[in-house]
């Protein structure tokens, strides 16, 4: 990872996400582009007929927002300066448009490996950002979402959780996943649901299968694989959360469907109030691009 997109409206909710933004671009030696975008209000029927007035009153917006812009530019030094992260390569965007277009405009020109955002149920940026057209628009994107409660306060990362179903694209990502704990000298554990139905001694016998495979593969004392037999996928995983003490959980995005249910509006609240630790969201790289790396590179 080289670059890091940060989307912020300077709210407390996105404030909080850029303390994990800092550490995430210092663990992985990345340049945070800090992007803030304003979108021109509809105000053309107060001036009809009076075409200079309309663009007066938009520029008066812009340099308000601009005004506004460089004091929390120095705000977000400070704040860098603070956690000792003031060696952090930062650039910061100042965008006018709708949001989620200047989004995907900025990491296909910047070249952009991850998003970090804050996120505090359906209001306000984040309601922006993760509407339902939203969802569509992040499940075209490539690069690795995280996502952070408002609830969530950075302190250390030291369990890193990952959902698998022991599939080849799963393996890349706990491949990455490793890299960032022996960065922060952590442990990565790895929950596989054996959802009832179905001949239950044949999954638990493939579990261990896999298991011993991947710990074989891996080789690292940093990995520890968790089995859960249950009749709710969501429920598990929140539980997972909580009693193995997990950081931050990492998912790889694979469904609409799937996808929709963790991060839909209308299920934010309610998903709030059970997770309060950051998601990051992967998309299953395409098979085409599938590539496990070799003895050399692992962890």
């Amino acid at each position: 990872m080289k670059k890091l997109l940060f989307p912020t409206d300077f709210s407390d909710t996105a404030n909080n996400a850029f303390v994990y933004a800092l550490h995430f671009a210092k663990a992985a030696e990345s340049e945070i582009f800090v992007l803030h975008v304003f979108e021109k209000p509809v105000i053309s029927s107060l001036y009809e007929g009076r075409p200079e007035l309309v663009e007066d009153a938009y520029t008066n917006i812009q340099l308000t927002e601009f005004d506004r812009f460089k004091e929390e530019v120095a705000r977000m030094h400070k704040v860098a300066k603070e956690y000792a992260m003031q060696d952090v390569s930062m650039k910061f965007l100042f965008e006018e448009g709708e949001l989620q277009h200047v989004i995907r405009n900025i990491v296909r020109k910047e070249h952009i490996d991850m998003i970090t955002m804050g996120t505090n149920g359906a209001s306000g940026f984040s309601k922006k950002f993760w509407g339902t057209n939203t969802v569509n628009t992040i499940q075209a994107m490539e690069v690795p979402i995280l996502s952070v409660p408002q609830a969530a306060k950075f302190h250390h990362i030291h369990t890193i959780g990952i959902t698998t179903m022991f599939k080849h694209e799963d393996k890349i990502v706990l491949g990455e996943m490793l890299k960032e704990a022996e960065f922060y000298n952590g442990q990565v554990k790895c929950l596989h649901v054996l959802e009832y139905g179905g001949n239950m001694d044949t999954k638990i016998r493939d579990a261990k299968r896999h298991i011993k495979e991947w710990k074989d593969y891996f080789n690292s004392d940093r990995l520890e694989f968790v089995v859960v037999e249950s009749d709710s996928v969501k429920k598990t995983v929140i539980e997972f959360t909580n009693r193995e003490h997990i950081d931050i959980l990492v998912i790889v995005k694979r469904k609409i469907s799937f996808f929709e249910s963790i991060f839909y509006p209308s299920l934010t609240d309610n998903l709030a109030k059970m997770i309060n630790i950051p998601l990051l969201v992967v998309k299953e790289p395409e098979k085409s691009k599938q590539k496990l790396p070799d003895a050399t590179s692992r962890p």
